[in-house]
């Protein structure tokens, strides 16, 4: 089933909803020019929002929002039938905000066997993280106390700061 034009996605108030996209979507469905994508579940059993090979699809989206899914504990979760080793890149080249709210068991943005060797986010401008209390860690390698937040263009770091990969350009970041 091809959806190439389709631009804007909003799932809202699906508490039965337990997942999107599953298995190798490529097969089964195409958002490739996908632009928008919004996610508010309430009090669904979904785990997370894509497996590894439907983000690295996602090469047009430009705006993510996830609201209010109780029991997500992962934006993206590794397939548990991956047999590759190679290093895995997640880039989401034109992705300029990413507003994660209302999320009390997420853990992390990526989470797997295997923790990918890059993400990417070069356009990000807007990054805004609330009331996630259990949010501890961006990838395994990427925690949340190790981040500078930038307020107002003033930065005060919150402990060393080691990013090794290009996260985001530093116009807008809220950890709350």
């Amino acid at each position: 089933v091809g959806y190439g034009g389709l631009k804007h996605l909003k799932f809202s108030k699906m508490p039965e909803l337990v997942g999107i996209w599953n298995r190798n979507p490529q097969e089964i469905v195409d958002f490739k020019n996908l632009e928008f994508l919004e996610v508010c579940n309430y009090s669904s059993n979904m785990k997370s929002i894509f497996n590894l090979s439907m983000a690295s699809s996602l090469a047009q989206l430009q705006q993510l929002e996830i609201k209010r899914c109780n029991n997500l504990k992962a934006v993206v979760m590794e397939e548990e039938a991956t047999t590759t080793t190679d290093d895995k890149v997640i880039i989401f080249p034109l992705l300029k905000s990413m507003i994660i709210e209302d999320c009390p068991n997420l853990t992390s943005f990526y989470r797997g066997i295997s923790s990918p060797s890059l993400i990417q986010f070069p356009s990000l401008t807007k990054f805004e993280v609330s009331h996630c209390p259990n949010m501890t860690a961006f990838v395994s390698a990427f925690s949340r106390d190790k981040l500078a937040i930038i307020d107002d263009g003033t930065e005060s770091a919150n402990g060393d700061i080691h990013i090794l990969t290009p996260f985001f350009c530093h116009k807008a970041l809220n950890l709350g």
